[in-house]
């Protein structure tokens, strides 16, 4: 009895295999920080690829400027909104809102690219 009470003793401090479970553990953790790396790097890939689109539709839309009306300004924001989604296919493109300034009669109106609008260049743009 007291030889099994050693022997269970002896195997109880017996530390052979714990460096296996310990670098399971690491493994895991340095997997986890691998994944979460790839993650960020591709989510700031896809910021910046999104960014271009929109600078580039944003240079499509300007060289249309500068607009003498309402009809014009929906026809930079056609541009723009085109060259947006031929550069970045995936967005919705209920979800771009484009807006710009232009100089009127008496003042600065915000012009929504509305491609139905009509307005005679002496009547006010609506707000």
């Amino acid at each position: 009895m007291n030889r099994m009470l050693r022997r269970v003793h002896a195997r109880a401090n017996d530390e052979s295999g714990a460096i296996i479970i310990m670098a399971m553990f690491l493994m895991v953790v340095l997997f986890g920080a691998v994944a979460f790396t790839i993650d960020l790097s591709r989510l700031f890939h896809e910021r910046q690829v999104l960014q271009n689109a929109v600078d580039f539709g944003a240079l499509a839309g300007a060289q249309e400027l500068p607009a003498q009306g309402s009809t014009q300004g929906a026809i930079a924001s056609a541009k723009a909104l085109q060259v947006t989604l031929d550069n970045a296919p995936w967005i919705d493109p209920a979800t771009i809102n484009i807006t710009f300034m232009f100089e009127g009669d008496d003042h600065d109106r915000n012009v929504a690219p509305d491609p139905t609008h009509r307005s005679s260049p002496t009547a006010p743009a609506p707000a």
